[in-house]
């Protein structure tokens, strides 16, 4: 797995399908009904429009570059805070790694989201995905690498919909 990812923590605990509530399976089967192809292309599209997301791309831009990307991812991420009643806290994890790809060292920063439970705060899930790119040139940090066809489908599932059975 890429240094550079996307990581998502849930410590909770769910109850059995037969012990949930009528008024929570109707809560999610109303949140899983209003997300939709379009909008799970649009993230994608939304990813790629950052031109690359490489891990020496641009960090300081709000448009294009790997900086743009986590900016995006977070603030998507942030969106859900209201909606998991304050349980989700979102996160940046910064650090620096050795890149043989582009000669040197290189920071890589992890969004992680943390859930916390309603029955066992204290058990935790993982789910993760990488958001960096690069084009046939692994060293090219300026020109076009959209990765679409890399792992955003998992990236903009976990976006989308990885906490509606636990909100």
């Amino acid at each position: 797995m890429s240094p550079h990812c996307l990581i998502m923590v849930a410590a909770m605990m769910p109850l059995p399908q037969e012990s949930r509530p009528t008024a929570i399976k109707d809560a999610v089967a109303g949140m899983r009904e209003e997300i939709d192809a379009k909008q799970l292309r649009g993230t994608i599209r939304d990813l790629v429009g950052f031109g690359t997301r490489h891990v020496a791309s641009a960090t300081d831009s709000k448009e294009r570059g790997t900086g743009a990307a986590r900016s995006y991812l977070e603030g998507r991420m942030k969106s859900f805070i209201a909606q998991s009643g304050g349980r989700l806290g979102v996160a940046r994890e910064s650090f620096k790694v050795m890149n043989r790809r582009v000669g040197g060292e290189v920071e890589v920063v992890n969004i992680v989201a943390t859930l916390k439970g309603t029955t066992d705060p204290d058990r935790v899930y993982v789910v993760g995905g990488h958001y960096d790119s690069r084009n046939s040139n692994a060293r090219d940090g300026r020109n076009d690498a959209p990765g679409a066809n890399d792992d955003k489908p998992a990236l903009q599932q976990i976006v989308e919909n990885s906490f509606l059975d636990n909100l």
